[in-house]
């Protein structure tokens, strides 16, 4: 059996980022959501959501640090580190060739990936000596990742 996304009313990309944006329901009031940045679709609908935003984005800090400004936290990837933006200040949290998933970098999806958690274990409250050693730990070997 074959299904069209057009079957369920997603006719677009924008509708697609809406798609994505489900998950916002579910997030506690208050509460950030994480969001790449680097997907503008996804990032338009996003910011219509009114609600407190984290992004995330791989290579364009400059653009993030314009666009989000001191209202939303931001995680980038900037000179070989992953950055938490907060407050005008930045924060290295871990080194992208010490992520092994990331394949030294070279795997740019899983470099998103790396963003997305760490902004996730810090809106969590985890510290960021922890959120290091777990990306740290995640390794890019199918025993360790299987699938």
């Amino acid at each position: 059996m074959f299904f069209t996304l057009g079957e369920w009313g997603v006719l677009d990309v924008a509708d697609v980022a809406r798609a994505k944006l489900v998950i916002a329901k579910a997030v506690r009031h208050g509460a950030p959501l994480v969001v790449n940045a680097d997907d503008a679709h996804l990032s338009a609908v996003a910011r219509e959501l009114g609600r407190p935003l984290t992004w995330i984005s791989v290579g364009n800090a400059e653009r993030v640090r314009a666009e989000t400004g001191s209202a939303d936290a931001a995680w980038v990837t900037d000179e070989g580190w992953l950055v938490r933006l907060e407050s005008g200040a930045s924060h290295r949290v871990a080194e992208v060739q010490a992520i092994p998933a990331t394949l030294g970098g070279a795997a740019l999806y899983n470099v998103s990936n790396a963003l997305g958690v760490a902004a996730l274990a810090h809106a969590l409250g985890f510290p960021d000596d922890v959120t290091r050693a777990g990306l740290a730990s995640f390794g890019a070997s199918p025993e360790s990742s299987p699938g």
